[in-house]
């Protein structure tokens, strides 16, 4: 998941989106031409606002810890305890679930698990249906799915490092 973002309706929210999404103009030319070079800014940006998540107006969430994520990375398990929302299904990427035990491991990011207990009937999408029943073999311990995350993080983190390190080179090679 590229990133997800909740705004609340203010003049501060506006004008911000409003900089942020100008900003683009502002980068040396050939500094977006690639998903390195993008990866090498999002790890420039990342290390100058430092471990700090909270900016008054602003909170950047960590890694497996925000309100919505991608489910490929723990095998499709979920957990209503820390799981608001699920992110990435496609119908045609809808698998069958495996008959034996999943494990909150990372898998293919282009499928997904049903987590109800029967097929997905869009007309029974409506605000007040509670009448949704989970599947079992797709709820997973919540404690076995934050280890996982934070692992994935720690990985991430590994590579925004190395992006770092690239910086110096695309600034020198635009």
């Amino acid at each position: 998941m590229a990133g997800s973002y909740i705004v609340k309706n203010s003049k501060f929210s506006i004008d911000f989106l409003t900089e942020f999404s100008n900003f683009e103009q502002k980068l040396p030319k050939g500094a977006h031409g690639s998903d390195n070079d993008l990866s090498a800014y999002t790890g420039c940006i990342r290390g100058i606002l430092g471990s700090r998540t909270d900016f008054g107006n602003i909170r950047i969430m960590k890694k497996g810890t925000g309100w919505s994520r991608d489910d490929w990375l723990t095998s499709g398990l979920w957990n209503p305890a820390r799981d608001f929302m699920l992110h990435g299904w496609k119908t045609k990427q809808l698998k069958t679930t495996p008959s034996d035990v999943l494990e909150p491991i990372p898998m293919n990011y282009d499928q997904w698990y049903n987590p109800l207990a029967r097929p997905i009937v869009v007309e029974r999408c409506f605000i007040g249906n509670t009448s949704w029943s989970y599947s079992p073999r797709v709820l997973g311990d919540r404690k076995q799915i934050d280890e996982l995350l934070m692992e994935y993080a720690r990985k991430v983190d590994k590579e925004k490092a190395k992006s770092l390190g690239r910086l110096p080179l695309i600034l020198e090679n635009p």
